[in-house]
């Protein structure tokens, strides 16, 4: 029993640790990208107007920022899918998760 136990949290902890290690590649690759669109737009801007294509960039990126969460937020509570989840006195008992049409 307790070796059954201690094997389950081996995977638990390898599974975690292997998306704590893919969520820190991704945002590294996430900043670089953001870094490398910046570095390029100053680049290409004149003096006179690299405060407005930085300005402009920032704003539009804040409202993706906003926006997106709340779009993506909507979707998953409209498209949802029911779950089972277990029987209580022989009935079934389901919980609702985002289905696959809110990801499409």
């Amino acid at each position: 029993m307790i070796r059954n136990l201690l094997m389950m949290a081996a995977i638990y902890v390898h599974e975690l640790m292997s998306a704590i290690v893919a969520m820190i590649i991704s945002m590294i690759g996430i900043a670089g990208m953001t870094i490398t669109k910046i570095t390029l737009l100053i680049s290409s801007a004149s003096r006179e107007r690299m405060a407005t294509m930085t300005r402009a960039n920032t704003a539009m990126r804040l409202m993706g920022n906003t926006l997106g969460p709340v779009i993506a937020g909507s979707l998953e509570t409209t498209y949802r899918t029911p779950l089972l989840a277990y029987y209580l006195n022989g009935m079934p008992i389901f919980y609702e998760v985002p289905g696959k049409e809110s990801f499409v």
